[in-house]
């Protein structure tokens, strides 16, 4: 245990993990779907190119 975490308590550190726990579980979902998204505009954009490019043959 790091020295300057000795003078907290354990329940503080705890509520402090769990508040973590909870923001990061937050952002890795709104990351996710975020990433989803992009990977499906990405798939239609592709979608658009092949069919732009088959037009044009």
């Amino acid at each position: 245990m790091p020295f300057w975490l000795g003078s907290w308590s354990k329940d503080s550190l705890h509520s402090i993990l769990y508040y973590l726990k909870y923001v990061l579980t937050i952002v890795a979902a709104y990351r996710w779907e975020t990433f989803e998204r992009w990977r499906k505009s990405k798939k239609s954009d592709r979608k658009r190119y092949n069919l732009e490019n088959r037009n044009r043959l």
